[in-house]
């Protein structure tokens, strides 16, 4: 193999794949530690793989002058580094004897290269895609992706699921829901939700292609594929979840960053085993309250739109903060319910294309 591409554009593939390979595998499949490149000549194109058995990417570019078809499996963390530290100038790539030579004008690199099979990846062949606007899909990915669970004792928790009503993520305790249509329902595990945000991120202002196979699911972003293995585990139904809060018909509005403010200072003194924070509704008013086992408290009084009796919220302070950080109001409307009996209604969080519902912690001691 022999080509010659832009610095740019050889970081840049490298960099958007380097997430994808382990840092945990070597001892299981030292493969796993290197790109497979590709490079053809009719037409001109290099394609670069990277994998992790779970997640691959396949990247192609025409952007290269290809002197020699062949193949090569390249250390991964190596290859990035030279090219981040060349100049910015045309680099050579070359391999022969199972030695790959990356040089410049003036800097030659010689790395022994992998031997053996590289996995291969799905066929994107004979697949059936739909397609969003990158932007779209990327805003609503990002706007769930706090509610996915952050331990894998329910996997299933851990996933995050695409309709034609939104995105939704939940890790039990709390739902976001993302209102954007989705034109095909995929269930995606959190790692690939991260990888496709940042690559859709290196990618703005593009059309991102869906499909399935029997095993993976396919995004394609720009010139690359990305693949994701389906869990054969399904998304956990939030019905019961989701319309726990439907009869909450108590309305309050808040400034929001007068209530981040608030939460940011009373969270010092918030019991560090359950995070709760206190909301005493009142008077057109919301007082933020916390204490802690050692009863170190914090009390923060701040305006608020509220025309009903006094009524007491208890949440976890990181829920409602990451909650109301994604919405794009000024304004952060809750709808709180009425408590009936033991019944403690979560508390709703909403806007036009954004909800959140929290629920509530039990043993209010305000």
């Amino acid at each position: 193999m022999n080509l010659i591409a832009k610095k740019l554009v050889l970081q840049s593939m490298a960099e958007k794949a380097s997430s994808i390979v382990s840092s945990t595998s070597k001892e299981i499949a030292p493969v796993l530690k290197n790109f497979h490149f590709e490079a053809r000549s009719e037409p001109k194109q290099l394609r670069m793989v990277a994998t992790d058995l779970d997640l691959s990417i396949l990247e192609k570019t025409a952007l290269v002058d290809v002197d020699e078809e062949g193949s090569a499996i390249i250390p991964a963390k190596k290859f990035l580094e030279i090219v981040k530290e060349a100049g910015d100038v045309d680099i050579r790539l070359a391999t022969k004897d199972n030695v790959a030579t990356i040089s410049t004008p003036t800097t030659k690199w010689t790395i022994k290269l992998m031997q053996g099979e590289y996995p291969s990846i799905p066929s994107t062949e004979d697949v059936a895609w739909s397609s969003i606007k990158s932007d779209i899909f990327i805003k609503a990915l990002r706007k769930v992706r706090n509610a996915v669970a952050k331990e894998s004792i329910r996997p299933e928790l851990t996933l995050v699921m695409c309709d034609s009503s939104g995105v939704y993520a939940t890790d039990g305790a709390r739902l976001h829901h993302a209102k954007e249509p989705i034109p095909v329902h995929i269930e995606l595990q959190v790692s690939a939700v991260d990888d496709i945000i940042r690559i859709g991120r290196m990618s703005p202002n593009v059309d991102i292609g869906i499909a399935e196979t029997d095993s993976h699911l396919l995004f394609d972003i720009g010139e690359n594929i990305y693949m994701a293995t389906k869990l054969q585990i399904p998304f956990p139904s939030i019905t019961q979840l989701a319309a726990s809060g439907d009869k909450n018909d108590m309305e309050l509005q808040v400034d929001k960053e007068e209530l981040d403010r608030a939460i940011k200072r009373a969270r010092i003194t918030a019991d560090e085993e359950t995070n709760r924070l206190n909301l005493i509704l009142e008077d057109d008013s919301i007082m933020v309250v916390t204490r802690d086992k050692q009863d170190n408290s914090c009390e923060e009084r701040i305006k608020a739109y509220w025309k009903h009796p006094r009524t007491v919220c208890s949440v976890n302070w990181v829920y409602l903060k990451e909650a109301i950080q994604e919405m794009e109001s000024k304004t952060i409307k809750i709808l709180v319910g009425k408590k009936v009996g033991k019944r403690i209604s979560p508390i709703v969080i909403s806007e036009d294309n954004f909800s959140a519902t929290v629920l509530q912690l039990r043993g209010l001691d305000a």
